[in-house]
């Protein structure tokens, strides 16, 4: 008698949805996510997230609008990383991908490096997601 395992390939893993409300990243190697917890409109979109168990932050600011890849280091869109003792914003490098950009839904991703503020440290984010619907 033969006996085999199906392997799962079939690549059907739910998306996230914007409905997540959420910031995610592995910050460093760790995994990291937080709701947001506000946005801002004034002369671009400022979005917070903030992680109560740590005290953890990101900040996320990208233009009003638009849709596309923006530089961090150069563009009209940055991050900002508070780990609840230092913040980072400074040495920004890196991009955000926005695929929807309206005032009702935000979905992109973003990886970067960033510096801190006061220390000599590097972070580096990779696999950002940044999905808002309001």
């Amino acid at each position: 008698m033969l006996a085999s395992c199906a392997k799962d390939d079939d690549d059907n893993d739910p998306e996230p949805t914007v409905a997540d409300n959420k910031i995610s990243a592995t910050v460093n190697g760790q995994e990291w996510e937080a709701k947001i917890s506000s946005v801002a409109v004034s002369g671009g979109k400022q979005i917070y997230a903030l992680k109560t168990s740590d005290s953890s932050s990101f900040q996320l600011f990208i233009p009003e609008e638009g849709t596309g890849n923006f530089d961090l280091a150069t563009s009209e869109a940055t991050l900002l990383f508070d780990d609840g003792t230092s913040p980072y914003s400074v040495g920004v490098s890196g991009m955000i991908t926005l695929e929807t950009n309206t005032s009702d839904e935000i979905k992109g991703t973003f990886q970067g490096e960033i510096a801190s503020h006061f220390a000599d440290d590097t972070l580096t984010i990779d696999n950002g997601v940044l999905l808002y619907s309001r």
